[in-house]
């Protein structure tokens, strides 16, 4: 979830004279935010150089268990200034209307789940902390009324503009940002991409495409398998697919304890970052399947790093193309890595699933609209198949790498990609005959999608078998 904020201000106006060319330093931003472990623990000190007798937080979600978590987690020292919840949003405020110019707060970090959002940080077992930047973000209002009149999604085109820098400051401690490895401070501008900010001495995981801060206190069995994994993931997707735009690509895994029964996973993926957090007495004893479940986050969520944020889609009906994309290069990749992986269960889940969700005179492309998500994921991945088996036919060692490649190849320098995009790839290995065949199934939905399939699949070369009301895929979804 991303709120739009003001563009950094960073004008460089050149000077030229007839002897030197020198840029300007950059305007100092409206707010600056410290972020400060000290030994009175974490304080946050803000700044504020634009006038404003209030500043709402632009994300203020509950936790899941009902907790306005920030009232919480901060606690205001400044005299005269409160924090509060005003309608929809937190506010800082003063009591008698001045503007706000320097405000301290200490922060105990909140690592619990949100509603529809973040956590605003992720705890470790030997005291790490990584904290979410922009739940730190703030904007300007003209009084506590105009706080509380705010709806609860406001025309964020309509806040005044207020650009934001965060400085994280831990003396002695290691801080990874956007897989860089700084020590003791680092600012970060909150009107770019949100991410998280790792602070600790943990062990860091680091090869030259990849950066991974793993848990100490995660079970051992989970500590090695991962360790073992992720950097061979990110190898070989590097190795197909190029390196992907941006910083380097990040993981966070954080380990939540063993108090409840069972397995918690919970993860998200953000630009060049997925962070994870897991749980459970199940997870104290070695169980492949639970791996099994580890490598698939992984599988498909790093994957974005390329089909998703290298390219990413250019609406929200098109969101079939990289998570379809995602499913089926994270099967491919733990194929090639894992030597006793069967894929066949998950491209078969797949099948079924579209068929289910995608039915009768459906298109694909209003599956978003309809709350059809799954549809997304299954569908798009069944016509990733259909190309790859296409391409194999022309080139046996193809796969949906491979595809995946003609894309990013095709479409990078704008880093966009369109449903026209994704066809004129697809026409190049099907032809044009099946592919507008795709197209009408993306656009108007088909009559019967179970016969769009087999004729599909026949005509790309993916070998299956009708089996009551759905089709039976064969070799694992490859192609001859």
């Amino acid at each position: 979830m991303r709120f739009p904020i003001a563009q950094l201000i960073a004008c460089a106006i050149l000077l030229f004279t007839t002897e030197t060319t020198q840029a300007a330093p950059p305007e100092r931003p409206a707010v600056s935010i410290v972020l400060k472990h000290g030994r009175e623990g974490w304080t946050a000190d803000y700044t504020f150089r634009k006038s404003a007798p209030v500043w709402f937080f632009q994300r203020s979600k509950d936790s899941i268990d009902k907790v306005q978590w920030r009232l919480a987690s901060f606690n205001v020292v400044t005299p005269g200034v409160a924090l509060s919840r005003l309608g929809n949003f937190d506010a800082l405020y003063r009591s008698d209307g001045r503007p706000l110019r320097h405000v301290r707060i200490r922060v105990t970090p909140f690592s619990r789940p949100l509603r529809s959002d973040y956590a605003p940080a992720l705890t470790f077992y030997d005291g790490g902390l990584a904290f979410y930047t922009h739940h730190f973000v703030v904007s300007p209002l003209a009084s506590v009324a105009a706080a509380k009149a705010l709806s609860a999604s406001p025309d964020w085109d309509a806040i005044a503009d207020a650009p934001a820098t965060l400085t994280v400051r831990d003396k002695g401690n290691r801080l990874l940002v956007r897989g860089r490895v700084v020590e003791d401070a680092a600012t970060i501008p909150l009107s770019g991409p949100d991410t998280y900010v790792y602070v600790g001495s943990g062990p860091l995981v680091a090869t030259d495409h990849f950066a991974e801060i793993v848990d100490p206190g995660l079970p051992v069995w989970v500590r090695g398998q991962l360790d073992a994994f992720l950097p061979r993931l990110m190898e070989y997707y590097t190795e197909r697919l190029g390196v992907p735009s941006g910083s380097k690509p990040t993981a966070l895994i954080a380990w939540e304890g063993a108090e409840r029964p069972g397995m918690s996973i919970g993860g998200s993926v953000m630009d060049r970052l997925v962070v994870m957090g897991v749980s459970g007495r199940k997870m104290l004893e070695a169980d492949p399947k639970t791996f099994a479940t580890l490598r698939a986050f992984f599988g498909h969520e790093t994957s974005h790093f390329w089909i998703g944020q290298t390219l990413q889609y250019s609406k929200p009906e098109e969101g079939w193309i990289t998570e379809g994309s995602a499913d089926v290069l994270g099967i491919r990749a733990t194929q090639h890595l894992v030597q006793d992986y069967d894929p066949h269960p998950k491209l078969q889940q797949e099948m079924d699933d579209c068929l289910k969700l995608n039915g009768a005179g459906k298109p694909l492309s209003s599956a978003e609209s309809r709350g059809d998500y799954k549809a997304q994921y299954a569908c798009g991945a069944l016509l990733v198949l259909a190309a790859e088996a296409a391409l194999k036919r022309e080139d046996a060692s193809a796969d949906a790498l491979t595809f995946v490649r003609k894309l990013l190849d095709a479409n990078r320098a704008d880093g966009v990609i369109t449903e026209a995009d994704w066809l004129a790839t697809f026409s190049q290995a099907a032809g044009p005959i099946v592919s507008s065949q795709v197209r009408e199934f993306i656009d108007h939905g088909v009559p019967d999608p179970r016969s769009f399939w087999a004729g599909l699949f026949e005509a790309t070369g993916v070998r299956f078998v009708p089996d009551r009301d759905t089709l039976r895929l064969l070799d694992g979804g490859r192609g001859p």
